[in-house]
């Protein structure tokens, strides 16, 4: 049986004529293009203008190779069809969306749960097609987005939480191998241009002004783990505007980054990574995905910094006195020790004392009639 629209001029939806049903006999050994040439000869439709499916909200059967009983048909059985032009084998339509950053993230707090993520239009995108590709589709699409440098692409776990990166290095399928038609994928505007692979870390990167004491907004950058320090100040150089070698970065914890007081304490000069030190190693800054990262312009002291060196200069400021290290003879060593026993036995025979003494009882007291 199919399942197929009624002609125009129907009663509308609700009614019980909004759908036709037609019987066929076919082989479920056949193929599913034998299917759609049948169908549509015996409803004079063009085969390239309805979907089949095999239930009435069930995913589009696109391989016109494959048999019914390869589709796990079974008699009696039923398809539906649907308007529309059908799908090839390995293509999708997905539901393309766009990250609207901080707006989205005020409308999200004022209305209470409304999502950061914008529809933008629905894509048709075949499985095979590098990621590259899938994005100059996008932008086809999408033409107020970034250019295709700039754009990173995410799953869509929830209607406010992002899911997986989508990687460079592969094919849209092997990124999604479960992919399904009219999925969510979020488009994000990048700060520089990146490349995303399976060694990408997703950091938190915020900017300091010793001067000020103040800290930026947070911005997202994709980073790969086995990035050489002079790497990352590189790509911190482009997005700031500051030299290379006078960029100063750290990695702080998350309290610090609440209290910016802290900021100017930590080691700006990284003293315990070499210019051989990787961002996501041991021997570096042992990075992760969701750690931050603080730069600043070396060049520019620590507030802190500035007002010791004037209480130095006006003499406000001294350092504490130096003790000297005393290094005791044997027959001192004896007389300490001695000391120290002497104390500990009076220490016990006063506490001993103490438990001996039977507890004081106090009078009880008369209650009033």
């Amino acid at each position: 049986g199919t399942g197929i629209p009624a002609p125009p001029g129907n009663p509308g939806i609700g009614s019980s004529n909004l759908y036709q049903t037609h019987s066929v006999t076919f082989d479920l050994r056949k193929s599913l293009g034998e299917l759609r040439s049948l169908i549509g000869g015996e409803l004079k439709l063009p085969e390239n203008t309805f979907k089949i499916r095999k239930a009435r909200f069930g995913p589009e059967l696109k391989d016109s190779k494959k048999s019914l009983a390869a589709y796990n048909f079974s008699p009696p059985c039923s398809v539906w069809l649907d308007e529309g032009k059908p799908l090839s084998k390995g293509e999708f339509i997905l539901r393309l969306c766009a990250d609207i950053g901080e707006k989205g993230k005020e409308l999200k707090e004022k209305k209470g749960g409304e999502s950061p993520f914008v529809f933008v239009s629905e894509i048709k995108l075949n499985a095979t097609m590098t990621i590259k590709q899938v994005k100059e589709n996008i932008r086809k699409v999408y033409k107020e987005g970034p250019e295709p440098a700039y754009m990173r692409l995410r799953a869509l776990k929830s209607e406010n939480k992002l899911g997986d990166l989508f990687f460079d290095d592969k094919t849209l399928i092997k990124n999604r191998p479960g992919m399904r038609d009219y999925e969510n994928i979020v488009v994000q505007k990048t700060a520089i241009p990146e490349v995303v692979t399976s060694d990408t870390l997703l950091l938190n990167v915020y900017s300091w002004d010793p001067k000020e004491m103040k800290l930026s907004k947070g911005i997202e950058m994709a980073f790969s783990k086995h990035m050489l320090m002079p790497q990352l100040k590189e790509a911190l150089s482009k997005l700031s505007g500051i030299p290379a070698e006078n960029v100063a970065v750290v990695k702080p914890m998350n309290y610090q980054l609440k209290d910016p007081s802290y900021l100017g304490l930590l080691d700006w000069k990284m003293r315990r990574t070499g210019k051989k030190a990787k961002l996501g190693t041991k021997k570096g800054l042992r990075a992760m995905s969701g750690d931050s990262l603080v730069y600043k312009d070396g060049r520019i002291k620590e507030l802190a910094e500035e007002k010791k060196q004037e209480s130095m200069d006006k003499g406000i400021y001294r350092a504490a006195p130096e003790r000297a290290i005393k290094i005791l003879t044997p027959e001192e060593i004896e007389e300490r020790d001695r000391k120290m026993k002497e104390a500990e036995e009076k220490y016990l025979k006063d506490n001993a004392a103490k438990k001996e003494e039977p507890p004081k009882e106090e009078p009880l007291k008369e209650e009033p009639p």
